[in-house]
């Protein structure tokens, strides 16, 4: 993978909060067309890491590209689609109306058929599209912003836990639809917890520990520097727990 091109590239990226230091020189790229994994405890970074490459943290210190393009250039939205955690679309539209709100700030059209096959993928009732995102479930509401993301033509889709609130099924059918779009082209990152997802998921991780990171390669780099078939063992064992 040497000579694939960087589509995110971070370097020395630090944000303190007063005394405290959140990341510390967090430096990686995102190759072309992997599916990066960044991992870590809660409150090692990750977050912080997603804010600041998606401009919902302004100030910080170190530079953020994609897609060769700088933070704060006025088209670098337009080079990712972001899911974030805690997901809650805008209440007072429909599933509809939000899936063509973020696709005209992209500036593209709703293919209507990739719509609804993304609803099959995800087991997601078509019917929903007409309702209140108010009358969704939490499941149902991460299911819709997974849609948006994957119907935008992002390079880069940027994705923070997303598989929080899915059922089994919708799970399963998740990483399937991660396969597919990564196939065709696009580049993802992901944030999570489950290192078996990562492990099954990713060709590339990164491993944020108090704010520093510690590993970027790949899960089976990880594995063989500890000697161990299992993700979590090694995971463990860099960061010293």
């Amino acid at each position: 993978m040497e000579n694939v091109m960087g589509i995110l590239k971070i370097s020395g990226l630090t944000k303190r909060y007063k005394k405290f230091t959140a990341v510390q020189d967090v430096t990686f790229e995102v190759p072309e067309g992997a599916v990066y994994g960044l991992v870590g405890l809660n409150g090692a970074g990750k977050t912080t890491t997603i804010k600041s490459i998606t401009g919902l943290l302004k100030k910080f210190d170190g530079d953020i590209s994609i897609a060769g393009l700088p933070w704060g250039h006025k088209d670098y939205n337009k080079e990712f689609s972001f899911l974030p955690e805690l997901f809650t679309p805008p209440l007072y539209l429909t599933g509809m109306e939000y899936v063509k709100f973020i696709l005209e700030l992209h500036k593209a059209k709703v293919d209507m058929d990739l719509v609804n096959r993304m609803c099959d993928t995800l087991n997601f009732d078509k019917n929903l599209l007409d309702k209140k995102t108010k009358t969704y479930s939490k499941g149902t509401m991460q299911k819709i912003g997974l849609i948006q993301a994957v119907c935008t033509p992002a390079k880069l889709l940027i994705l923070d836990e997303p598989m929080s609130g899915l059922d089994p099924l919708a799970r399963a059918r998740f990483k399937n639809l991660i396969a597919d779009v990564n196939q065709k082209g696009t580049t993802l990152f992901l944030s999570t917890h489950i290192l078996h997802d990562i492990d099954t998921l990713c060709s590339h991780i990164g491993i944020l520990n108090a704010g520093r990171l510690l590993f970027n390669g790949t899960p089976a780099e990880l594995k063989q520097k500890y000697n161990v078939t299992n993700l979590e063992d090694a995971f463990l064992k860099e960061i010293g727990a």
